[in-house]
């Protein structure tokens, strides 16, 4: 095991040094998160003809501008049209519901459209449902090392450099987006699940030719 620290020891420094940098940013300023998943203000137009994307999209641009527009598709009847921003004042929001009440001929009474204030969301909410299978996967084939090498006289060796490397991928990968401040999102764990899995799958495959 020293002999392995000793040979990789400058990719282990390089690691450990950006994982604490990672860390840092963590504590100091958390994760920049995507738009969609920060406190923010949910506008629901009921629309009964119908609407067309673009047009809502468009629409939402020109009335708020300079700003983030998430659209959100409500059901697939395309019926309730939902947009997604920072923040809104009521002139804006007023404009909007005339430009809807205009370009789709609904008299003002007959608008129902709805303001909801969104709060932000945890980033507990989007690992949780990995935990498990990232775990099962992991034990499996620390398992599986486990039976294939129990004669081999690296055999904790090879247990041990198999944590570390997935524990040092995972961190430089949620590090790296810290650091860069990219914004963590709807791919941000199926990303980190794959190159987790297929990291996995290198260092287990390298342990049984040992």
């Amino acid at each position: 095991m020293k002999e392995w620290f000793n040979k990789n020891k400058i990719i282990l420094i390089i690691c450990i040094v950006i994982i604490i940098a990672g860390l840092i940013m963590l504590f100091t300023k958390g994760f920049n998160k995507e738009n969609y998943y920060t406190a923010n203000k949910k506008i629901e137009t009921y629309i009964e003809k119908g609407y067309e994307k673009e047009y809502i999209i468009n629409i939402a641009k020109e009335c708020f501008p300079d700003r983030q527009i998430d659209f959100e598709e409500i059901e697939k009847l395309e019926q309730v049209a939902a947009i997604r921003l920072k923040e809104a004042t009521e002139e804006e929001i007023e404009n909007y519901k005339n430009k809807i009440i205009e370009k789709y001929e609904i008299e003002e009474a007959n608008l129902q459209i709805y303001e909801v204030d969104m709060p932000t969301s945890r980033i507990r909410t989007f690992v949780e449902p990995y935990v498990f299978s990232v775990s099962l996967v992991t034990i499996l084939s620390l398992v599986y090392i486990l039976i294939r090498n129990i004669k081999n006289e690296k055999l904790v060796e090879n247990i041990l450099k198999t944590i570390i490397i997935l524990a040092l991928v995972f961190g430089i990968y949620f590090s790296l987006i810290l650091i860069c401040r990219i914004p963590f999102g709807t791919y941000t764990m199926p990303i980190a699940l794959t190159i987790y899995i297929s990291t996995l799958l290198i260092v287990v495959n390298k342990a049984n030719k040992q």
